[in-house]
C-alpha cells in the first residue's frame, strides 16, 4: 500500500473547561444527588451488591434478549461483572457531567 504525506487542518477546535466536581463533598450531601453518589459509590466499591441489583432489576429483561445476545462478550451480557462495572461507571459519569452542567448555570 502507498503511505499518504499529505496534510490534515482542524477547521475548528470547540473547549468547554469546568472545575473538577468535589466527590467527597457530593456524597455529603441530605439530598437525593448524595444518596445517589453514595449509592453508586457502594455499587463500585461491592460487585457482588452490583450484581445482586442488576439480578433484580434487569432479571425479567435477561430473560428477553436471545441468547446469542446475552453471551459473555455482548454489551447485553447482564450477568457480566465487567459489563455490569462498565456501565456503572458510564451512569456515573453522566450523573456527574449532569450535575456539573447544572453547577456552571
Amino acid at each position: 500500500g502507498e503511505a499518504s504525506s499529505g496534510n490534515a487542518w482542524l477547521e475548528k477546535i470547540r473547549i468547554q473547561v469546568t472545575a473538577p466536581l468535589d466527590l467527597p463533598r457530593l456524597k455529603e450531601r441530605d439530598d437525593p444527588i448524595g444518596l445517589l453518589i453514595r449509592s453508586i459509590s457502594a455499587l463500585e466499591e461491592d460487585p457482588k451488591a452490583l450484581n445482586a441489583l442488576a439480578a433484580s432489576v434487569l432479571g425479567d429483561l435477561g430473560q428477553k434478549i436471545p441468547p446469542e445476545l446475552r453471551a459473555s462478550d455482548s454489551i447485553w451480557a447482564l450477568d457480566s461483572t465487567t459489563a455490569l462495572a462498565e456501565a456503572l461507571a458510564s451512569a456515573k459519569e453522566r450523573l456527574l457531567a449532569a450535575i456539573a452542567a447544572e453547577d456552571d448555570e
